[in-house]
C-alpha cells in the first residue's frame, strides 16, 4: 500500500495519491467501521416494533410478490447492481444520473471519505437493530419468493431483515448528495427512495424494513448534520466538486491532512 501511494504521488500528485490510498484501506461497508461523527451514541430515534398482525404479515408478503422483477427485464437488473452496490464507492455511482454529474470515487475522495465515514456509523446502528428484531426475511418466509441476488463474500442473514440496511445507506447517501447538489435535491431523493423499492423487488426485505430503513437514514442524518466533524468533511466535498468544477483552484489543505 506504501509503495502504490509513493507512485500515484509521483505521477499524478496528492490528491490521486490520497485516492488510492483511501481505495486500498477501503473495507466493506458492512463490516464495522471506526467510529467518526457521533461516536456510537445512542440515537434519539427508536425504530417501531416490527409488524405482527397476521393480516399485515400477509399483506406485506403480497407486495414482496407483486413488486417481483421479472428476470432479464430492466428492473430485475437494476435491482441486482443495486443489490451489489453496497460499499460506499460502489453506491455513489448509483446516484449519477439523479446528480447529473459523474460520482467516481476516484475523482471525488473527499465524498468517498464522507460516504464511507456516514455509511460505516450507519450500520453500526442499524446492525443494533437488526440483531434485535431477528426477523426473517421474505424469501424464508415464502420459498416461492426468489432473491435476486446474494454476495457470496458477505452472504445475506436470513434472521436480519428488519431494517434494510440497504435502504437506509441508499437514502443517507441521498441525503448527503442532496446537500451536494440542492437543484437536483428531489430527483436524487427519489433515487435513494428506488434503491430502497428494489430490495423489496430483489426479495431480500418486507416494504416495512425497507422503510424503517429509510427513517433511520433520517434520523441519523438529522443528528450528524450537527456534529462540527460531518460538516467541514461535507465542506471538503463541496470544495471538491467546485474543483472538478474549475471554479476554485484547489481543494484546501486541511481536506488532505493526514488526520483530516
Amino acid at each position: 500500500m506504501i509503495l502504490a501511494t509513493r507512485i500515484a504521488r509521483t505521477v499524478a500528485g496528492p490528491l490521486l495519491a490520497f485516492a488510492v490510498s483511501l481505495s486500498l484501506c477501503a473495507t466493506p461497508v458492512a463490516a464495522k467501521q471506526p467510529v467518526y461523527y457521533l461516536n456510537d451514541a445512542p440515537l434519539t430515534f427508536t425504530l417501531p416494533t416490527i409488524p405482527t398482525d397476521p393480516g399485515m404479515i400477509e399483506l406485506e408478503l403480497t407486495i414482496v410478490r407483486a413488486a417481483h422483477a421479472l428476470a432479464g427485464s430492466p428492473a430485475a437488473d437494476e435491482a441486482i447492481v443495486d443489490a451489489k452496490a453496497f460499499p460506499a464507492g460502489d453506491l455513489m455511482g448509483r446516484f449519477s444520473d439523479s446528480a447529473q454529474t459523474p460520482l467516481n470515487p476516484v475523482d471525488r475522495p473527499m465524498l468517498l471519505r464522507l460516504m464511507t465515514r456516514a455509511l460505516g456509523e450507519l450500520s453500526n446502528y442499524s446492525d443494533i437493530y437488526k440483531n434485535k428484531g431477528n426477523r426473517q426475511r421474505p424469501y424464508i418466509e415464502d420459498l416461492s419468493i426468489a432473491l435476486c441476488y446474494d454476495n457470496p463474500s458477505y452472504p445475506l442473514n436470513p434472521r436480519q431483515s428488519y431494517p434494510s440496511g440497504h435502504a437506509a445507506n441508499g437514502y443517507v447517501a441521498a441525503l448527503i448528495l442532496a446537500e451536494l447538489f440542492p437543484a437536483r435535491r428531489q430527483l436524487i431523493l427519489a433515487r435513494g427512495a428506488r434503491y430502497g423499492d428494489n430490495r423489496v423487488a430483489c426479495g431480500a426485505h418486507h416494504p416495512s424494513d425497507v422503510l424503517q430503513g429509510q427513517l433511520l437514514a433520517i434520523e441519523f442524518f438529522k443528528e450528524v448534520s450537527d456534529v462540527d466533524r460531518f460538516k467541514r468533511d461535507l465542506e471538503c466535498a463541496r470544495a471538491e466538486d467546485t474543483v472538478l468544477l474549475k471554479k476554485l483552484k484547489e481543494i484546501p489543505a486541511s481536506c488532505t491532512a493526514p488526520d483530516a
